[in-house]
């Protein structure tokens, strides 16, 4: 997994590790191997400020819309991944916060892409 436009870097506290995004984000799902797998991509997600907002996530299998807050909601999705690399797109309806010159509108905490 790789976060590209939009996700800023990977932070860490040393027990979780996250990458807060703006309103729009891409996440790279790659598959190396030459068949399709079957995978389970979980993260928590939550927003930086307090209010209702949705977050749409779509490709690589993945079409949802969830609703989201601050703190850490759990997300879980079995998906059939084909072989190479995948766009998943994220866009958010969050209230934008301005934080150390950057825009942080959600975050994407602890994803892993288990295959099976």
């Amino acid at each position: 997994m790789q976060g590209r436009d939009g996700f800023f870097p990977e932070e860490s506290d040393g027990a979780r590790r996250w990458h807060w995004c703006g309103a729009k984000g891409t996440l790279a799902l790659t598959n190396p191997s030459g068949h399709p797998r079957r995978a389970t991509f979980r993260c928590l997600l939550g927003t930086y400020t307090p209010g209702p907002a949705h977050l749409r996530i779509d490709g690589a299998g993945l079409g949802e819309d969830l609703a989201v807050a601050p703190g850490m909601m759990p997300f879980e999705k079995e998906m059939v991944l084909p072989p190479g690399t995948h766009q998943v797109r994220f866009r958010c309806t969050a209230a934008p916060a301005q934080l150390h010159g950057r825009t942080l509108v959600f975050a994407l905490y602890d994803p892993v892409l288990e295959a099976r």
